[in-house]
């Protein structure tokens, strides 16, 4: 397991943006709502929350996003489009081909797309997308995208949670072998 640094981020990164500037936690509830919260500071749109764990990550409905400590792509990024609050939640798509794009590309494998907010491979949940949208009147303030995607899990292990075990995949539980989280983010992120 390696785990994530603000160093070893900005070495990764080479996007001229998006991604910029990157706040690197270890552990946060949810990287949607730190990201919120620093849109509501006046953080940049393109600002990165990325996390190694989430105690409190979530789906759609509500539901809980689950990933093993340092295994999994937890991030969210800020965007503050000019546009009306109906058309944010494209955003969510681009985010899902975004995703979808850098995995094949990184591993050759080549994820679904379940619409809206879910990557899949091999019929199990390889990713999902919360996006969450904050208005002022019918402006859009700030969008937050947030990304789940698993990397270096085996839900196969006897370790995995046993809920997730026939309906989750990683990326290695797919390759036999571990995939450069960072590298992964770039290109998601390019």
């Amino acid at each position: 397991m390696t785990h994530l640094s603000q160093v070893a981020l900005e070495r990764a990164l080479t996007t001229a943006w998006l991604g910029r500037p990157a706040h690197v936690f270890g552990s946060v509830g949810s990287t949607n709502d730190v990201a919120r919260d620093l849109a509501g500071l006046g953080a940049p749109e393109g600002t990165l929350v990325i996390t190694d764990v989430q105690t409190a990550g979530r789906g759609r409905l509500d539901r809980s996003w689950i990933a093993p400590p340092g295994s999994s792509l937890l991030f969210s990024l800020l965007f503050r489009p000019a546009t009306r609050p109906e058309l944010a939640m494209g955003l969510t798509m681009v985010a899902g081909l975004a995703c979808a794009e850098a995995v094949e590309a990184r591993t050759g494998l080549r994820p679904g797309l379940k619409w809206p907010n879910d990557l899949m491979l091999q019929d199990r949940k390889l990713a999902g997308i919360l996006t969450e949208a904050e208005t002022v009147g019918d402006r859009i303030s700030s969008v937050v995208v947030g990304v789940g995607l698993n990397v270096n899990v085996d839900f196969r292990q006897a370790d995995a949670s046993a809920e997730l075990r026939d309906v989750a995949i990683g990326l290695s539980q797919a390759l036999g072998q571990r995939v450069d989280r960072l590298s992964l983010l770039n290109a998601i992120l390019t």
